[in-house]
């Protein structure tokens, strides 16, 4: 793509398009593949958000590629802004429930059902009104690359 956009910036833009549908398609199709393996389980599958997209903020990026230890695993690496190299590379953040209902159709924004406080080597994660004040749960109890 890097060469095609010296030379043809118009079938630069329409391989961009193509890629990132590609890309999409394939992570669905991923996504749809693990919840069915948790229902299983009894356990359901969230909303997939990525760094950068909505009020996730793109930052979040780095402790992410940093946990996974991606650099070495698969070659992913991140710019100075957080960008991924390669390009049309992705990294998500799926939640896994217990719960079958769906999220409101009103959307993230509304949403008061997290608070996310950052300690040395775990998250505490108390969802209120859903879980008891109490309940932490460590980072990484499943991690699922894909």
């Amino acid at each position: 793509m890097r060469r095609i956009s010296l030379t043809d910036m118009a079938r630069a833009v329409i391989l961009q398009s193509c890629a990132a549908a590609m890309l999409e398609e394939y992570c669905d199709e991923c996504q749809k593949k693990i919840a069915a393996e948790l229902e299983e389980e009894h356990l359901y599958l969230r909303p997939r958000f990525s760094p950068g997209y909505g009020d996730f903020d793109i930052c979040y990026q780095e402790p992410v590629v940093r946990m996974l230890n991606c650099a070495k695993t698969i070659g992913l690496t991140l710019t100075d802004s957080f960008m991924m190299t390669p390009t049309k590379s992705v990294t998500a953040v799926i939640g896994i429930s217990t719960q079958k209902d769906r999220c409101p159709i009103s959307g993230c924004e509304v949403c008061t059902k997290k608070k996310i406080v950052n300690t040395d080597d775990k998250q505490e994660i108390r969802e209120e009104g859903l879980i008891q004040e109490d309940v932490t749960r460590t980072a990484g109890k499943r991690v699922i690359i894909f």
